[in-house]
């Protein structure tokens, strides 16, 4: 007999179990993805935030000790970029927040220029001749003004991009 009933019965069964598998399999591995990349996304989002709240309080602590000491301060302490930076691309595979990472970039940004003017102090601070030269004493002075002129437009990035906090929005 050329059509045995019991082995085309055992083959559709065959067939249909191996389709719904590979169809289960894809969306088990779809549902566990999703989840490790909402967990990702969390933990990336929660970085950034601590890391532009350590700013904001860096910022709040810069502001104070270049308006006393009558502009005779040395910061010390650098603004804190580590997150920021090692989050530059990564943000960018969650397409969904694409407007929140421009901002954060924005800040990012900000934060490198100020870090790059408190350098600038620093050197102008420790050269023993700018107290011998007016011309530098002046670039000194007027540096640490546009420093602490430039602190309110971060800090006003930082508190909206806090404000925006896309898991606070959706929670």
């Amino acid at each position: 007999m050329f059509f045995d009933t019991v082995f085309f019965q055992q083959l559709v069964t065959t067939f249909v179990g191996v389709v719904l598998g590979i169809g289960a399999a894809f969306w088990v591995d779809r549902k566990l993805s999703e989840r490790r990349n909402k967990e990702a996304l969390s933990r990336l989002i929660l970085s950034i935030e601590k890391s532009l709240s350590t700013n904001l309080s860096l910022l709040s602590s810069l502001e104070d000790d270049l308006k006393k000491e009558n502009g005779q301060y040395f910061p010390l302490y650098p603004t804190d970029l580590v997150i920021l930076d090692a989050t530059g691309e990564r943000k960018y595979e969650f397409d969904a927040l694409t407007e929140w990472w421009i901002k954060i970039d924005q800040i990012r940004y900000e934060l490198k220029h100020l870090e790059e003017r408190l350098k600038l102090i620093r050197q102008l601070f420790i050269n023993p001749t700018v107290d011998k030269d007016p011309v530098l004493e002046e670039r000194l002075s007027l540096l640490q003004k546009k420093t602490l002129a430039h602190i309110p437009k971060i800090r006003e990035l930082i508190n909206k991009a806090l404000a925006e906090i896309p898991l606070k929005k959706s929670s």
